[in-house]
């Protein structure tokens, strides 16, 4: 999926989710895959993304606004 969120204009398919336009957003598994597996271009991705999304159906499915307090 990481080449999908970097650009998600590569996505071969037609929009399959309600508000496509808004995602995607600063998912917090990009933080914690990217830390785990020391990979940098998911940290960077992850810093590119919104990080305060202010549609309400994008705010109910981001459960985790804070990731970086779960990180050591």
């Amino acid at each position: 999926m990481f080449p999908f969120i970097a650009d998600k204009r590569g996505w071969p398919l037609a929009p399959d989710v309600q508000y496509f336009d808004q995602w995607p957003v600063r998912q917090p598994s990009l933080l914690f895959a990217g830390l785990a597996f020391s990979k940098e271009e998911y940290l960077k991705l992850w810093l590119r993304l919104n990080a305060d999304p202010g549609t309400e159906e994008i705010i109910r499915n981001f459960p985790i606004r804070q990731p970086v307090l779960w990180t050591p």
